[in-house]
């Protein structure tokens, strides 16, 4: 019930589907999901949540062992893949996941993600990547201690990001569209991709 959700403060990770190249091949580390999950939940104090949500392509397809030992594990909660990801991830304290795009997601929104590998997205200024597990504790102690205003920054690093990411790109039909993408146009293009996220 994501209202009942709205009231209550939690971070939440987003299931992979296994085999799967962004988890088996980019974080050969990371392959055991329940021991991340575990690992999550050791380094949050103890009055927040853990949600685990399953991912629409595999839902209910992890081992019946995976599932017993997620129950056991205290303050997680399984949530169904018909959930809408986009509600819980704006109403959390801040998303996980190995190197799931929902990352990426967040950082556009200027909230807070955790990864467990680097990708190419991973260096934008509101995700952290693991590190360590006394890194990841000291972390939430600090989104959980932290007002709300504090978590937002600007958009300059995610236009600067942008910027790169175009100056760093091959010549497409994009550039005949729009010609060369100042930060009037990345602003919009910004905007754009916020309304895509946010969009129910």
């Amino acid at each position: 019930d994501t209202k009942t959700l709205q009231k209550r403060k939690y971070v939440v990770y987003y299931l992979h589907v296994q085999p799967e190249r962004s988890i088996d091949v980019m974080a050969p580390n990371y392959v055991m999901q329940i021991e991340i999950i575990k690992q999550l939940r050791r380094s949050l104090p103890w009055n927040i949540d853990l949600l685990v949500k399953d991912h629409p392509a595999s839902d209910g397809a992890q081992t019946f062992r995976f599932y017993s030992d997620l129950k056991k594990i205290y303050g997680v909660k399984l949530i169904s893949s018909s959930v809408d990801s986009r509600s819980i991830s704006i109403n959390s304290l801040a998303v996980a996941t190995v190197s799931g795009t929902v990352a990426y997601e967040s950082a556009l929104l200027n909230r807070p993600a955790i990864m467990f590998s680097k990708v190419f997205f991973s260096c934008l200024p509101s995700i952290h990547v693991y590190e360590t597990p006394a890194l990841l504790a000291c972390y939430f102690r600090d989104l959980v201690n932290s007002e709300d205003k504090e978590l937002q920054s600007d958009d300059s690093a995610i236009l600067n990001y942008l910027e790169n990411l175009y100056k760093n790109s091959v010549i497409s039909d994009w550039d005949g569209f729009f010609g060369f993408l100042g930060r009037p146009t990345l602003l919009s293009i910004t905007a754009l991709i916020r309304s895509a996220v946010l969009k129910k």
